[in-house]
């Protein structure tokens, strides 16, 4: 696995956990908090918002991704060394 693999597997597996402790954020009175992990079936508002900003970070490290693979079958280094940099 390469760098950038790593990466974005460690952040996603951040993002995963982030995403579980989501169901912990309930208001006090909704009547779905106390079933196991559902969060879709719920009108919490900060539940909704976490998962929300995961969605939103995700897709920024897809971006990052698909950049990294093109500039890679371009031929450029990824990541840039600090000798890699110092040569160009």
């Amino acid at each position: 696995m390469d760098t950038a693999t790593e990466l974005a597997s460690f952040v996603h597996a951040r993002l995963d956990e982030e995403g579980r402790d989501a169901v912990l954020f309930h208001e006090l009175d909704c009547p779905v908090s106390h079933t196991a992990g559902r969060i879709s079936r719920c009108g919490c508002h900060c539940p909704a918002r976490i998962l929300a900003r995961i969605a939103i970070h995700r897709e920024v490290i897809r971006g990052c991704q698909q950049r990294i693979k093109h500039e890679q079958e371009k031929g450029l280094c990824w990541p840039c060394t600090q000798s890699s940099r110092s040569r160009s």
